[in-house]
């Protein structure tokens, strides 16, 4: 049975996959989400017969290498997790877990070469899919990516850094234009609702986009404004 303890300041020391950074609890390591090397955070931790696990609260202190994140919801949005680092320094971090993943499982291998850059940082998503939700209960139809720590609450991505800004327009378009209809999103213990997914896929040499509105079949939707 597993004991929870709210409020517990721990010091991120070192990064496991996938994106749980993980440090000393009560002389225990404990994995923290979301989380990198250098923070200190408050977190609620559950202490299990073999592991230590925590969920972030609040990060008390950034790293001493954190940048500001070009994006407004980075934190809350789902989407991303090192947004708020250099992309040299996201880089040295993926590379680092690729190699303790070799190393753990006992895999031997020559040269571990270096990670190659690409040559575009952002906007290099060729195909997205957005989910339909709400900003909280009772609150107003957003159309984005699923935030963090939340079932149902959804951020909107018409800022996303990772996809060209033609998909941003699309996605800012489709909801402004489903905000004046009575669509409203699919709740699945609900089962009300129609607005499902929007899949948009943009082909990186023509420029063309195919969207796809994905709603349910038990109702057509009625997609005239009212």
């Amino acid at each position: 049975m597993s004991k929870k303890y709210t409020d517990q300041e721990i010091k991120i020391t070192d990064l496991e996959f996938p994106n749980k950074g993980t440090g000393l609890w009560e002389g225990n390591k404990v994995t923290v989400k979301n989380t990198i090397p250098g923070q200190i955070v408050l977190a609620d931790v559950k202490k299990k017969r073999r592991q230590v696990e925590g969920r972030l609260k609040a990060v008390l202190q950034k790293a001493d290498y954190e940048t500001e994140p070009s994006c407004p919801a980075f934190g809350s949005c789902g989407g991303c997790t090192y947004l708020n680092l250099s992309y040299e320094k996201q880089l040295e971090l993926k590379q680092k877990t690729v190699k303790d993943l070799l190393d753990n499982a006992g895999v031997e291998y020559g040269v571990f070469l270096p990670v190659k850059p690409s040559p575009i940082s952002e906007g290099y998503r060729n195909k997205m899919e957005f989910s339909f939700g709400d900003n909280g209960e009772g609150g107003e139809l957003c159309l984005g990516m699923r935030k963090r720590e939340s079932f149902y609450e959804v951020v909107n991505a018409d800022k996303c850094r990772i996809v060209h800004a033609d998909v941003c327009k699309v996605l800012k378009f489709t909801l402004d234009y489903l905000r004046g209809t009575d669509e409203r999103f699919y709740h699945k213990t609900r089962h009300t609702g129609t607005l499902r997914h929007l899949l948009v896929r943009r082909a990186y040499f023509t420029g063309e986009i195919s969207v796809n509105l994905v709603t349910t079949s038990e109702f057509p939707p009625s997609l005239r404004r009212g």
